[in-house]
């Protein structure tokens, strides 16, 4: 989770955040080994990939980590580092999860990235979709902008990466947002806020969670058929270009 959207009470956490989390935990290759997590937030992730793999070790990267925090999360667990610059040597995965939208210029930035993976390594990557719907959701976040896909491509293309699996993700979601956005577009008044706690009872919770595990588990199947459903997200599991990029 960015850190720009972390509830105050993170022991709710929002079923589109555990199911995300879910979704790209299934993408990681069995021995994800040395893991860099750019734009790492609150650790949430990282958390879940040690958990899951017992010898994996992931090191969380956030430019907004304050001296504080790092000292906080410093004791947790001691498969988890954090640091807000980018820590030298190479990691077998990269995770650079809704991260772009934030930065001026995409390409250079995952062309910065290049060094740190290792010649086998996979980066699994995810955005935003659709310019079309940026709104106010996306300016409280700091967003730059939303990608289609054939953008997201071409910044991983120029930075010397290649898409070996990929698709969208929530597509449920989809024509909510896009009604929002319309709706807001209309009446010229700002949306939603970005805060993801969740205050939802079970009931509630256990029906949502289970739509987006649906949801996600479609994205899953048709990737492995080679189609593309829209969703709010999209994502790609990348390698290096053969070229070299």
């Amino acid at each position: 989770m960015d850190l720009s959207e972390r509830p105050e009470n993170t022991l709710r956490r929002h079923p589109w955040e555990v199911a995300r989390a879910r979704f790209f935990l299934d993408l990681l290759p069995d021995r994800p080994g040395r893991v860099l997590d750019v734009g790492a937030g609150d650790a949430y992730f990282a958390k879940r990939v040690v958990d899951e793999h017992p010898t994996a070790e992931v090191t969380c990267q956030d430019l907004l980590y304050t001296d504080e925090e790092l000292s906080s999360f410093a004791a947790g667990s001691p498969r988890v580092q954090f640091s807000r610059a980018l820590p030298d040597g190479e990691f077998d995965t990269i995770m650079l999860l809704d991260v772009l939208e934030h930065v001026p210029n995409d390409v250079e930035f995952v062309r910065e990235l290049m060094p740190r993976l290792a010649p086998a390594g996979k980066l699994v990557f995810s955005i935003p979709a659709w310019p079309v719907l940026f709104s106010s959701h996306d300016r409280s976040l700091a967003h730059h902008r939303r990608y289609t896909p054939a953008s997201a491509r071409q910044v991983l293309a120029e930075a010397g990466l290649t898409p070996t699996s990929s698709g969208g993700l929530f597509h449920s979601l989809l024509a909510p947002r896009a009604l929002q956005v319309g709706l807001e577009r209309l009446t010229k008044r700002e949306g939603d806020t970005h805060d993801l706690g969740w205050r939802a009872g079970p009931v509630v919770s256990t029906l949502v969670d289970g739509a987006l595990s649906l949801d996600t588990r479609l994205s899953r199947l048709l990737s492995r058929a080679s189609l593309e459903l829209p969703g709010l997200s999209w994502w790609a599991v990348c390698t290096r270009s053969t070229s070299g990029g």
